[in-house]
């Protein structure tokens, strides 16, 4: 698959420093993902037992950032995230909140790649009313069963609550030549559960006004339809998700199949 990829500009020290926005291949086996990406240096990084989209192709995209170290809270800080998540909902990895899913990301062992890197610097979180929520960092550890030539970093991602709009960012660094750079991977997620874990369920018998709605995504069979994306330009088969509104005991929304 060829690299598509749009330019976008930054303005850092007086400097435009320029960076690209990469399109990924993607393998899916055994209702898991993998994502393959390519660095500057034409080495492949690899994102593996990613849970499956909803039902159409990972919208999830690299950024290639020259001139800078890898520094993931000044790039989800600065509202990176919120422009790499335009794509159509059907397109995001499904998660459930408050459940563990163990992300394996795999890197060759050349070059700089080992000494830049010796734990995975990572973001988790979600966009809600256009700002980044729920932010946490972390550190991934290098763990074993990487493929031979290749170092394998475990990400344990973990949502707290029900979401449209989460996100794993991954930061890595190398070098280019004598020039140092950073390579950021955004991968979104619809987290489904609760959407306020902490809230009292109303006692039995009683009634709250307003309720909080119950949000359920359907997915209508036979019906094909063409899922356009900013950075996947052709159509993909898909299933056109439709809202519905229902009242629950708790507030909570989630993924259902008719």
């Amino acid at each position: 698959m060829k690299n598509l990829y749009t330019s976008r500009f930054y303005l850092i020290s007086k400097e435009v420093i320029f960076s690209f926005l990469f399109i990924l291949s993607l393998v899916s086996l055994n209702g898991q993902q993998s994502l393959e990406f390519e660095l500057p240096t034409a080495y492949k990084v690899n994102v593996s037992n990613l849970p499956n989209t909803i039902c159409s192709t990972s919208s999830a995209v690299g950024e290639y950032v020259p001139g800078l170290v890898v520094n993931v809270p000044f790039y989800v800080g600065v509202g990176n995230i919120q422009d790499n998540m335009t794509g159509n909902i059907s397109t995001y990895h499904r998660a459930t909140a408050g459940k563990v899913n163990t992300i394996y990301f795999d890197m060759p062992n050349v070059g700089w790649l080992p000494a830049f890197n010796g734990e995975l610097n990572c973001a988790i979180g979600d966009v809600k009313s256009g700002l980044v929520d729920n932010l946490e960092h972390l550190k991934a550890p290098q763990v074993g069963g990487a493929p031979s030539g290749m170092i394998r970093y475990a990400i344990p991602v973990k949502f707290p609550r029900a979401t449209k709009a989460g996100f794993l960012c991954i930061g890595v660094g190398d070098k280019l030549g004598t020039l140092d750079y950073a390579f950021y991977i955004t991968i979104p997620f619809v987290v489904e559960g609760p959407t306020n874990p902490g809230a009292q369920v109303p006692a039995i018998d009683t009634i709250v006004d307003p309720q909080i709605p119950y949000l359920v995504l359907h997915a209508l069979q036979a019906m094909p339809v063409a899922v356009p994306s900013r950075k996947a330009k052709q159509p993909a088969e898909s299933f056109k998700p439709v809202m519905q509104k229902m009242v629950p005991t708790r507030p909570t929304w989630q993924l259902k199949s008719e």
